[in-house]
């Protein structure tokens, strides 16, 4: 059977017309019934200035002096409801200076030793003093799943939530 030129364009153009009606299907559905509920609903929470999704992570922003743990838990919590599962990351941006780059980098390894060796209240004196000495003022909280962390200097604020293991094996 042979194919005129006509007929195969006729089947291009046609295939393209339905990609592009099924493509504006799916993004009016995302944002119709998936991205703007998400938003109205996260934007409801205490602490919460703005959220929205970004191809599939969660973008957070919070609003000055909130509780970290208080929103990414009641975030996680409501993001799931939503969406059916956990967003693939939630990223709450901060705006830090140098110096809460170069304190969190450091604080890692006081994360990391307070992890191996269970010791957590220790970890969080040692957050806080090494904090403390860099002029900062430093937010440690903990979860049996995370370590929240917020260091505010002036204007400038890092967020940091780092998964941990509490009570695993190796843990004294």
């Amino acid at each position: 059977m042979k194919f005129s030129a006509k007929q195969i364009f006729v089947a291009l153009v046609s295939m393209l017309v339905t990609l592009g009606a099924l493509f504006a299907g799916q993004y009016a559905y995302r944002s119709r019934v998936v991205e703007k509920p998400l938003a109205a609903r996260l934007g409801s929470i205490t602490g919460v200035r703005h959220a929205y999704l970004q191809g599939a992570n969660l973008m957070v922003q919070l609003k000055p002096n909130s509780n970290l743990m208080t929103v990414y838990q009641h975030v996680i919590a409501n993001s799931t409801t939503a969406l059916g599962h956990a967003p693939a990351e939630v990223v709450i941006q901060d705006y830090p200076n140098a110096r809460l780059k170069a304190l969190a980098n450091n604080i890692s390894f006081a994360v990391a030793q307070g992890e191996a060796t269970g010791q957590f209240v220790a970890m969080k004196h040692n957050i806080q003093s090494m904090a403390s000495h860099s002029r900062v003022k430093a937010t440690v909280e903990l979860d049996p799943h995370h370590l929240y962390l917020t260091l505010r200097q002036g204007n400038h604020t890092l967020y940091d939530v780092i998964p941990v293991a509490i009570g695993g094996e190796g843990h004294a």
